[in-house]
């Protein structure tokens, strides 16, 4: 048998109205393992890569329609220009980002999140000033990013859309409760969401969400991250979680892809490793999101990419625990009905992390629990590696 490639390097994998505090959410990026709780934790929370530089123009800030006000009790709003004055509902009327920061951060949680939505609608130019001071490392304070971060993922086309408001609506009821929050993130991945408890089909659960610590400088990024976790946790709160934890992964990733996109090049003018380290899993999924090709084209090569790439990296690691999960990804993208396609379209570096990963996972089991599928499954990425040459 063909071993995997030694020299392969290794990507990590990834792993909507508002919704009830009691009932719960879910997002991130990697998908759900044997035993719901473990893959909620680790695959649904990981998120893989982000959508690239898809649309090309920055927001269009200042022509946006306005949108609703989040449905929070309206407090008194600390003005950046009246040197820590509390006048109630009013905006700082110049750009002055450090200021506006000071104050946002004495506030509240759902404040902030009134606040800097009201600051973006009613003063484009003070937001984007924000924006870019987070960006480029003047604002430091992770509360302001994540405020900004969230209105930044609100004010993307696909934060408009119906789903995209739904999902909006329950990070902000996550932030303000105290159930979303930065943190180490396992396995190196850029977030994740953990239900309180194992999701049962139709019934909905609460959630915690933990993003990287990594992304308090890239508020586009975070913006994308919390869009993928957003989904997983409004699913989580519907009780509408994908049987399939690739599918749901891979619904996250497209989501995350998508707010990613709609951000022009300053996106990546970001200070600081960690967040350029953030950077690097985002732009990966940049290549995999089309914004011109349908639903169903996306959904298939995500699949194929968050399934390689969360295999592959199991099986580097040697990752017994997660063996079997990284074996299911790959077998239902080759039982898929445009399989033959679909291998046929992916890289020469998928194909061969595939094979690497799965004849591991076969070489791992006893003789006697090797099932005929399992050696057809390992013939054809085989054959597909001898079809290209490799």
């Amino acid at each position: 048998m063909r071993v995997g490639p030694s020299n392969v390097t290794q990507t990590p994998p990834p792993d909507t109205s508002p919704v009830d505090a009691a009932k719960g959410a879910r997002t991130g990026a990697t998908p759900m393992p044997a035993g719901a709780e473990a893959f909620a934790g680790e695959t649904s929370g990981e998120v893989l890569r982000g959508p690239a530089d898809a649309l090309g123009d920055a927001l269009r800030w200042g022509s946006e329609p306005q949108e609703e006000l989040p449905k929070f009790p309206t407090g008194d709003v600390l003005l950046a220009d009246t040197g820590g004055a509390k006048l109630p509902g009013a905006v700082a009327k110049g750009p002055s980002p450090a200021t506006d920061a000071a104050a946002i951060a004495k506030l509240a949680p759902k404040q902030q999140l009134e606040h800097v939505q009201q600051l973006r609608q009613k003063n484009p130019a003070a937001f984007e000033a924000l924006v870019k001071a987070v960006r480029d490392g003047t604002v430091t304070d992770k509360k302001v990013a994540m405020a900004v971060s969230i209105e930044l993922t609100a004010s993307t086309p696909w934060g408009k859309t119906g789903q995209g408001k739904e999902v909006v609506a329950q990070v902000r009821t996550m932030y303000a409760q105290g159930k979303l929050a930065f943190g180490a993130v396992p396995g190196g991945h850029l977030g994740y969401t953990k239900p309180d408890k194992a999701p049962e089909p139709g019934k909905g659960s609460g959630s915690v969400m933990t993003v990287s610590d990594k992304l308090a400088g890239t508020p586009e990024g975070l913006a994308s991250v919390l869009a993928h976790e957003g989904l997983h946790a409004l699913l989580y709160a519907k009780g509408k979680t994908p049987v399939i934890p690739l599918e749901s992964e891979a619904l996250g990733n497209l989501a995350g892809a998508e707010v990613w996109a709609a951000f022009g090049p300053d996106k990546e003018k970001v200070a600081g490793a960690g967040a350029a380290e953030a950077l690097k899993t985002l732009k990966d999924d940049a290549t995999v999101f089309d914004p011109k090709a349908s639903k169903a084209q996306n959904q298939a090569k995500m699949e194929l990419h968050v399934a390689t790439e969360y295999a592959y990296s199991h099986a580097k690691a040697g990752n017994k625990a997660r063996y079997a999960e990284a074996a299911g990804m790959i077998e239902h993208v080759l039982q898929r009905d445009d399989a033959t396609a679909l291998l046929k379209g992916a890289s020469d570096s998928q194909v061969k992390r595939m094979y690497f990963a799965y004849e591991k996972f076969i070489k791992s089991l006893p003789a006697d629990e090797l099932s005929d599928d399992a050696k057809l499954n390992l013939k054809t990425l085989s054959e597909e590696l001898d079809r290209r040459g490799l």
